[in-house]
């Protein structure tokens, strides 16, 4: 593997919340185009991964580096990073108050997409995800599921090249919106397409044991 081809690479990286370790030597890496799936029982670590890769949690020990540039180095190499990276919590912050159209050009002009593409962009998520309608209403009308589609939607209003998406078909995504997501470009479904995926069958790992699955997106209606 080229280092040039390297997107995500994780280095020993252990992680803990004060009482017991969550990840403990985790290493990885993502190459560029690369779909990495996240599966395990709950508590296992994978969104605490997907925080650590993020830049959301700073690990106890070990490195993250993004397109070769390593992660809270300094403020200037973190800001390059994030210019990169689109996370997508499962549970994200939304401005209730702000119509959806808002908050989409708001979230891509923040990620310095021109306004000409942006905005025919943001026209072609709300059509796809059946937002029309409610893209000049203040989020605070939608329902759950509309919500989620919105934050789907401004994840990939950035066109960011690594888009780290923690339990993005739950929370109340209808199946009409999860096969919409499934088939939007930006966004390939690792059930139809070539992947690499990780068994998560207890927390401690080290090098030659099955690791923690790990990167770039979470997927959990696949279990092929």
């Amino acid at each position: 593997m080229r280092t040039n081809d390297v997107m995500i690479d994780v280095t020993d990286v252990t992680h803990h919340y004060g009482v017991k370790p969550v990840l403990r030597n985790v290493s990885l890496r993502v190459t560029r185009g690369e779909v990495v799936v996240l599966m395990g029982p709950n508590g296992m670590g994978k969104s605490t991964l997907v925080g650590v890769v993020a830049g959301v949690l700073w690990p106890v020990e070990g490195t993250v580096t993004i397109d070769g540039l390593r992660r809270r180095s300094d403020e200037e190499t973190e800001l390059a990073i994030r210019r990169k990276v689109a996370y997508l919590a499962a549970e994200p912050w939304i401005p209730l108050l702000r119509t959806g159209r808002e908050w989409l050009l708001a979230v891509g002009r923040l990620y310095g997409v021109p306004d000409d593409r942006l905005m025919d962009h943001v026209e072609r998520l709300l059509d796809e995800f059946n937002l029309k309608r409610q893209a000049e209403s203040n989020i605070s009308g939608y329902s759950t599921g509309q919500r989620k589609k919105i934050a789907l939607c401004c994840a990939l209003a950035t066109e960011s090249p690594v888009l780290l998406l923690d339990e993005p078909f739950a929370g109340g995504l209808d199946p009409s919106g999860i096969s919409r997501a499934q088939a939007y470009p930006s966004i390939p479904c690792p059930a139809r397409r070539s992947h690499r995926s990780y068994g998560h069958p207890r927390p401690r790992t080290g090098r030659g044991s099955r690791r923690p699955c790990g990167g770039y997106c979470r997927w959990p209606h696949h279990r092929g």
